[in-house]
């Protein structure tokens, strides 16, 4: 299994991305791999707030089996975000995916219920009875890969919200509008607002960043 594994301690090692920019590094690896060939990325879903565990279980799983050449790279998705709470100042970890990790593997009946049989994996996502499951196209991985590498550039600044808060909204169709934060989603970047439209109290879902402290 390769040593490149990304996590969420987000330690980017430039071979992951140099596998989709650069063909010679590719072709070098599968002469050492020829499993590589047939590696595809999946999404595979864990028990909530474990995808951490998750993924150091399946490392340890592939390592301890005779399929160690059959899996690539784990990957759980996560930006640098700045969060702000009046004069404070935080960087975290924000999961881009909750609940999911990335996995390139080649799949086959053994590969896939090594996966299946780890603990805090639910399966793969999208797995039908009888199927396969469905590979993620490349293109995404290297919009997902591109987004982490650069949240370390420049991560995105969101604002620490509590339910009471007066806020108004940036964007949308209710920009401008003033309004009262209900509920907060901090792990999915989501605020429910409530305002008052047509004489109506209204609740309006909007990302953390489209609104500001009133």
């Amino acid at each position: 299994m390769s040593d490149t594994n990304l996590t969420e301690t987000l330690d980017l090692d430039d071979s992951v991305f140099d596998a989709f920019e650069s063909p010679e590094v590719e072709e070098a690896t599968q002469e050492e791999n020829p499993h590589l060939a047939n590696m595809k990325w999946y999404i595979v879903q864990t028990v909530s707030g474990y995808e951490q565990k998750a993924s150091t279980l399946l490392e340890a799983a592939i390592k301890d089996s005779d399929y160690a050449d059959y899996f690539g790279d784990i990957i759980i998705p996560i930006e640098k975000v700045i969060t702000r709470s009046g004069t404070k100042v935080k960087k975290s970890d924000k999961k881009i995916f909750p609940n999911y990790i990335f996995l390139r593997m080649e799949m086959n009946f053994t590969t896939l219920n090594l996966v299946r049989n780890v603990t805090h994996i639910l399966g793969f996502l999208g797995h039908q009875k009888g199927k396969q499951p469905e590979p993620v196209p490349n293109s995404e991985i290297e919009r997902i890969l591109k987004l982490m590498k650069d949240s370390e550039i420049s991560p995105k600044e969101t604002l620490k919200l509590k339910t009471g808060d007066k806020v108004i909204i940036n964007d949308s169709s209710f920009a401008n509008i003033e309004g009262e934060v209900s509920t907060v989603n901090e792990e999915l970047g989501k605020v429910t607002v409530t305002i008052l439209f047509m004489n109506a109290k209204r609740n309006v879902e909007l990302n953390i960043s489209d609104v500001s402290l009133a």
